[in-house]
């Protein structure tokens, strides 16, 4: 161990010039630091936890390379320190990961805690690693002040346990947890916040400094308005997070494509998403015989509660169907603006209904409903 700190304290020089841009460098810059990390650490491997991949011993000289940064920023002796803080947790065999998700259309200006572990907070709460960074800077502000001039973005974030893997592993990111809390919130009907890029952090901020590599998710979001995060949309999504069985993967699809409906600019593809989210809600594991009245009858059914509501609702659902099948069918290429006023009432009705089913906790009796019996 003192020929390593023998070696970067030779090397602390060069480092600082190195972060302070004043020369460059090449892999021969690093060769004694890659031989010192041989001789005390090993040959080493790549490990993955996840998508998070760490490169450990002297092997290949990526680990001495950051290891410049890391001395540049503390001294010898606490890089020493780091690096067997990195080869201490690769040899643990498991690492806390986060999973960090971008999130448009929301705000709130003090960090929310769902009871299944998700966080929904400003990314300027988050400590500022590279990926954070690297989103910061394309909102448009300082990152190197995490200071924002703008719209604060935020995030909504996962802490798991990964177990080591030998080499890289595929990125398939638990993202079902934030799924659920953003699903839930949009099922309130106050708010309908999209994901947008996602990653994975280590949570030890000492290991993201050995990461070699770096994994994006593709942008999902749409574009919804930003609104504000209210005591009742939160209560309204941990409601929605205890769901269980049938009743919570229909409405996870619901919600789902109804968030979806929310962000689109396509009327035709709105009225889809909006037809499948009651379908799903309407129709669980039923043929395909008369399906267009049994929609009819089971909104009408459950959303009015005098003759005259139920007849509202069943035309507005039958004019909706009609718009749906003429898009389906290529029938209706540029909804007119009445067709889109309908799809708009269709959306509100299908809102109600999910919160109905979700408020009532269970699937209704639909059998009871189609012979005119209660929910």
């Amino acid at each position: 161990m003192e020929d390593l700190l023998a070696v970067l304290e030779a090397k602390e020089t060069f480092a600082r010039e190195l972060n302070a841009r004043a020369r460059g460098f090449d892999v021969p810059d690093v060769e004694p630091i890659q031989r010192a990390i041989r001789d005390v650490f090993g040959a080493g491997s790549q490990i993955g936890f996840g998508s998070k991949q760490i490169i450990t011993g002297g092997a290949e000289p990526y680990l001495a390379m950051v290891s410049l940064l890391v001395l540049a920023d503390r001294g010898p002796a606490a890089t020493v320190d780091w690096l067997k803080k990195v080869h201490s947790i690769s040899a643990a065999g498991e690492a806390t990961v986060r999973l960090v998700v971008e999130v448009v259309g929301a705000d709130a200006p003090e960090p929310i805690r769902f009871s299944n572990g998700v966080v929904v907070s400003r990314l300027d709460g988050l400590p500022p690693t590279p990926n954070v960074r690297v989103l910061a800077d394309s909102y448009g502000f300082s990152s190197s002040r995490m200071f924002f001039h703008r719209h604060r973005p935020m995030v909504a974030f996962y802490d798991q346990i990964f177990k080591a893997s030998p080499g890289a592993v595929p990125d398939e990111p638990p993202q079902s947890p934030i799924d659920k809390a953003l699903l839930g919130l949009s099922a309130s009907g106050e708010i309908f916040p999209n994901p947008g890029y996602s990653w994975h952090d280590f949570a030890d901020l000492d290991l993201e400094a050995a990461v070699v590599g770096r994994m994006w998710g593709g942008d999902q979001a749409g574009l919804p308005p930003v609104a504000k995060i209210t005591k009742e949309a939160v209560a309204y999504a941990e409601k929605f997070i205890e769901l269980k069985d049938d009743l919570a993967r229909r409405s996870e699809i619901a919600a789902l494509r109804l968030r979806s409906a929310r962000s689109r600019r396509d009327h035709s593809q709105r009225a889809i998403d909006i037809a499948i989210a009651l379908e799903a809600l309407l129709l669980p594991k039923e043929s395909s015989s008369e399906l267009s009245h049994r929609l009819k009858t089971r909104a009408s059914m459950l959303l009015g509660s005098t003759y005259e509501e139920r007849k509202d609702v069943f035309k507005i659902i039958g004019g909706f169907y009609s718009i749906r099948s003429g898009v389906v069918h290529g029938a209706v290429v540029r909804p007119t603006s009445k067709d889109k006023e309908a799809i708009g009432q269709a959306q509100v009705l299908a809102e109600k209904l999910l919160r109905l089913e979700i408020d009532m906790g269970r699937t209704p009796d639909f059998a009871s409903i189609d012979i005119g019996g209660p929910p």
